[in-house]
């Protein structure tokens, strides 16, 4: 939008202006970047902005934007996106600043003096209709008359935009694997230290802070933390944590580790050490407060109540540094995809709103018809599957994946779904689970996650929709990613397709309720499955599968 005929570009400035500036500022922080302040200046009527305005024919509206802990390398990006949404070309100044306690005034000299020495960011916006361009200027100011030199031009077209949820916490991920370079030092360091055993789900955890997944956690909880997450799914800084990452060791080993020290983590069935530990804090916890808040029951036949039940008397609480990814990235390849590998991904393919669809199974016609729904309703949909240990009975994860892979490649559109692994350990919560399914996602750079019937439950524990209604009980801001809510789905033989109580009109006499148990038991007895349960070519590899167990 030009400036009215008649009002000089100062006082348009003062109109317009600080609305733009809100907009960007809401944006920077929607993706994870925290400003600290924003001076708007209004426009040069000399020096650099003055020759910046008649090279390009166009009043200038100029900003300072002071950043703490922000993404600067996709600064560029996040600001084309918001200039493209509102028609705006914008032109960009981009430095790194020195001094984040200085702040800067409005006078011309000073604020360029500032860009020059102090190395701050400075945003200018062209008010025209046009497709947005993205100017860079790098380098010194020229001693001979002021002006910037080394300026590079850069278009961005709007097909690879993508503008992604941030990480949880509002910063950037906090990924607590070692240097490469650090790592065998570490590790020789860490076989003089006291040895703490890990189950297979604190394994996972370690594996999971590794990566980022875990953002913003910066190792294991302490009793503080772990009582809020218990009672009021909050860390003890106020962040939304729905369940306890903890560790345990037993009283004799504990008692004898002092506050400040290290410890070496190691994997308690390959002997492996996975990381370092500094312990800050030992506490005993209530088992049973734990699992009556998590679970919802004390019931030692819950898979997630048993663990809990299990652990070792004393938890240890403290940051952690991760030496060894174990045997995952050898093992799964290009499917063991870390939060920063599909945020790129992501970004790619230009995708922005990505759904995540959670599993632990191969996926059979009621999933990829939600699958299909999420596809529907946004860029890209996210098959994210379990690589952590699973359950007696649960299909190993290369078959799974080989099964999965069969369905995407006949019955997908190319370039809409993208397959990956994670190395968690399901605790089979519900609801609770679902929540860090979500809040996990979103550090995955998923704007929402798909969640439909009895997700992450196990027997009768749930009800069929508790992990759907846990998300409007949240409070605002608890989470960015939100969940893409689906009814039961079923095969209807008049509609001659997957359907929803919400899209089918007929009886239950007409539905074929898909269940995953029962196709897995046809498999194991040799019965032939029906279409409507599964792909043909999703059902061969199963059954090459079944028929290795009996050989």
């Amino acid at each position: 939008m030009l400036p009215p005929t008649g009002v000089k570009p100062s006082a348009f400035v003062r109109r317009r202006g600080q609305s733009l500036l809100r907009h960007l500022f809401q944006l920077l922080r929607t993706n994870g970047v925290a400003v600290e302040a924003g001076v708007l200046a209004g426009v040069h009527t000399e020096g650099d902005g003055h020759e910046l305005a008649e090279e390009h024919h166009r009043d200038v509206v100029i900003g300072a934007v002071l950043l703490v802990d922000g993404i600067l390398e996709h600064f560029n990006v996040l600001l084309a996106q918001w200039a493209r949404r509102r028609d705006y070309a914008v032109v960009a100044f981009f430095q790194r600043r020195r001094n984040p306690e200085q702040r800067y005034g409005s006078g011309t000299t000073y604020r360029y003096d500032a860009v020059a020495e102090n190395q701050n960011i400075f945003v200018f916006y062209k008010l025209f209709w046009r497709t947005p361009v993205c100017f860079r200027y790098k380098g010194r100011r020229s001693s001979k008359d002021g002006r910037f030199r080394s300026k590079q031009r850069t278009e961005l077209g709007a097909r690879n935009m993508s503008t992604l949820v941030p990480p949880h916490g509002g910063g950037e991920l906090k990924l607590l694997l070692a240097p490469e370079a650090e790592r065998a030092d570490e590790l020789a360091r860490a076989e003089n230290l006291k040895k703490v055993s890990m189950s297979s789900r604190e394994v996972s955890d370690v594996l999971m802070m590794s990566q980022g997944a875990y953002t913003p956690l910066e190792g294991f909880m302490g009793e503080a933390d772990w009582r809020g997450v218990c009672a009021d799914m909050k860390l003890s800084n106020g962040v939304f944590w729905p369940i306890p990452i903890t560790l345990s060791a037993d009283l004799e080993l504990a008692d004898s580790i002092g506050e400040g020290e290290e410890v070496a983590l190691v994997d308690e069935e390959s002997g492996r050490v996975m990381a370092v530990m500094q312990v800050e804090e030992k506490y005993v916890i209530d088992r049973e407060f734990e699992c009556q808040h998590v679970y919802t029951t004390t019931d030692t036949e819950h898979p997630g109540v048993q663990k809990v039940m299990e652990q070792r008397a004393v938890n240890l609480g403290g940051p952690v540094s991760v030496l060894d990814e174990g045997e995952f990235p050898a093992m799964f390849g290009d499917l063991y995809v870390r939060p920063s590998e599909s945020r790129a991904m992501f970004a790619e393919k230009g995708w922005s709103s990505v759904a995540a669809f959670q599993t632990r199974n191969p996926m059979h016609r009621s999933h990829e018809h939600l699958a299909k729904i999420a596809v529907e309703v946004t860029d890209g949909v996210f098959i994210h599957q379990v690589l952590g240990k699973l359950k007696a009975g649960d299909i190993p994860a290369d078959v799974r994946t080989k099964a999965i892979q069969a369905m995407i490649d006949n019955y997908f559109v190319a370039g809409t779904v993208i397959q990956a692994g994670y190395p968690i350990e399901m605790r089979y919560a519900g609801p609770r689970e679902a929540l860090i399914h979500a809040l996990i996602r979103q550090n995955y750079g998923c704007s929402h996650l798909i969640v439909g019937r009895d997700h992450a439950g196990v027997g009768d524990y749930y009800g069929p929709f508790d992990a759907q209604h846990i998300f409007d009980r949240l409070p605002d801001g608890a989470l960015i990613t939100q969940p893409l809510k689906i009814d039961i789905t079923f095969y209807c033989q008049k509609c001659h397709g997957m359907a929803t109580a919400k899209t089918c009109p007929h009886g239950k006499e007409d539905q074929i309720q898909v269940s995953g148990t029962e196709q897995r038991r046809m498999l194991s007895e040799g019965e032939d499955v029906p279409m409507e349960f599964s792909r043909p070519e999703v059902i061969a590899v199963l059954r090459e599968y079944y028929a290795s167990l009996n050989d």
